[in-house]
């Protein structure tokens, strides 16, 4: 016992490598968007196929999920009902403009009408032959749009229950994304995977324009206005001028397919959502970049709601994630300040403080005065526990579960000099070892750890490349980590040309002024 006293007492604690932080101009826009810091995720049943905001003001939101469409409270953050009328996986839970109603389609092709007072089924449409991926209520509340994979479009009267018209043969392919018009209840748009965007009139029945990307269509909508339509497919986003009938901006902003686009309640940010696992606010003027959140897995649905209180998020690991924004603290007044002093003054703490007494018990600080903090001695963390203990595989994965990682990489240099990370690194269990390929797949190309990650990275290639094949999570997040190292020197080799480039037009640009 007193051996291991002396060797705590010895032991030193795991430095912490500390790094500089970015340089980031603090601007209204960050401001606003960091105040999203509170999060609650909800686990569910089957992939986030959509979430849609009620637009009549209520801020409640329908996430539509496997074979439900479940209602939130947007106070509670909880369940207040569940829409499970589906006999197959559902699709496109979509409010009515007044709330009253929810349309959402069904993979058997049938769409269906709910009314929301009741939570029952107003109307069951037998719509369509193949899956019914979005449903739209126009601006007239008593029509309906559905598209499907049968490559059609139907336009309903659902006061009669009855089809106005069908467009077959709409796309050549399936139509997964519809949008209608917030002014103008005759115009609507579709999008398909033959990588076609089309708009239509109600009154024509026909497409009055049309354009082209190079991917398969994920999401189409119109902006606030009407003026725009913003069109993803795969890695890219287009804005395409209504009136003008011109592209107005293209934008690569990620890495992999964008799956959903929305605006914010203002109008002035178009938000989309990606499998990278990133979230990107988009000026819609300057379609500068103000802002990213990054989520632990491939984002499905996104929606914002009406006064920018909520962010929700559909996730590829079958978690729904609700952003909020954190109260801020407000200056206390004079009453406040009286509140906290009486009640401080009733601890005996205080009372048998002589200088305290004589001050009075309702006596306020000065302005100037400062309150001091003891400072206490810090304990040895988990990790350096295990660590002093020799026990290097347990207190890695103690350091994984910091999700810090500056302790991660702090904890492999310190190995290193150990001259013990193949030790820690030897036949470590497949969940360990997926922490790892996950951790370097997030940090490895970062440049403030990629020294030492890459290293680390071949050595742990070097150790399991004979398992490869054996197991499903360790070759995925495999190929992943062989994605973003060959993108990142894909981006390397792009500034090294950059680079050549202005090398060139600098010297170029001194001959010139050394000859005049």
């Amino acid at each position: 016992h007193t051996h291991t006293k002396n060797m705590a007492q010895n032991f030193k604690a795991l430095e912490i490598k500390r790094y500089p932080k970015p340089a980031i101009s603090k601007t209204a826009e960050n401001t606003f968007w960091h105040k999203f810091q509170n999060e609650k995720f909800d686990e569910v049943f089957g992939d986030i196929t959509d979430i849609e905001f009620d637009p009549s003001g209520s801020e409640r939101f329908a996430v539509t999920t496997s074979t439900r469409v479940n209602i939130y409270d947007p106070l509670s953050l909880e369940v207040t009902c569940q829409l499970s009328k589906f006999k197959d996986v559902a699709y496109s839970g979509t409010f009515r403009q007044d709330g009253k109603l929810l349309a959402a389609g069904c993979k058997n092709g049938i769409v269906q009408v709910f009314h929301m007072d009741t939570k029952s089924v107003l109307q069951k449409l037998k719509a369509h032959k193949l899956p019914v991926h979005k449903v739209r209520f126009t601006q007239t509340k008593i029509n309906l749009v559905t598209v499907s994979d049968d490559m059609s479009i139907k336009y309903w009267d659902i006061s009669e229950e009855k089809e106005q018209f069908c467009i077959k043969e709409a796309h050549e392919d399936n139509i997964r994304s519809l949008a209608t018009h917030p002014t103008d209840s005759n115009i609507f748009t579709t999008g398909s995977h033959d990588h076609v965007v089309k708009t239509w009139d109600i009154r024509s029945q026909e497409c009055i324009s049309e354009f082209k990307m190079d991917f398969p269509l994920e999401s189409v909508i119109f902006s606030p206005e009407g003026d725009q339509i913003v069109a993803a497919a795969g890695h890219t986003m287009k804005i395409w001028d209504v009136t003008q009938q011109a592209t107005v901006q293209d934008l690569t902003s990620h890495q992999k397919a964008i799956t959903a686009v929305t605006f914010d309640g203002t109008g002035r940010r178009i938000i989309t959502g990606s499998l990278d696992r990133h979230i990107k606010i988009h000026d819609a003027a300057s379609f500068r970049i103000h802002h990213s959140f990054t989520y632990d897995s491939e984002i499905t649905a996104l929606a914002i709601s009406k006064n920018n209180s909520h962010i929700c998020t559909g996730l590829g690991n079958l978690k729904l994630s609700i952003k909020t924004k954190k109260l801020t603290e407000t200056p206390m007044e004079d009453k406040e300040i009286d509140d906290i002093f009486s009640k401080r003054a009733s601890k005996k703490s205080f009372l048998k403080d002589p200088r305290y007494f004589n001050r009075g018990t309702y006596a306020k600080p000065d302005k100037d005065a400062v309150m001091l903090k003891k400072n206490k001695k810090q304990g040895l963390t988990k990790v350096d526990k295990l660590l002093m203990k020799f026990q290097y595989k347990e207190a890695l994965d103690a350091a994984l579960q910091t999700h810090n990682p500056a302790v991660v990489v702090s904890f492999i240099e310190e190995l290193a000099q150990r001259n013990s990370l193949k030790q820690a690194l030897s036949f470590v269990d497949e969940k360990l070892l997926c922490k790892l390929l996950r951790f370097l797949c997030d940090r490895c190309t970062n440049p403030k750890y990629a020294r030492m990650l890459m290293d680390f990275t071949n050595l742990i290639l070097d150790l399991y490349a004979p398992i490869v094949g054996y197991s499903e999570k360790v070759d995925e997040l495999l190929k992943e980590l062989r994605t973003q190292i060959e993108s990142e020197l894909t981006f390397q080799r792009s500034l090294m040309e950059m680079k050549g480039y202005i090398e060139i037009l600098l010297q170029t640009s001194n001959q010139l002024k050394s000859e005049s």
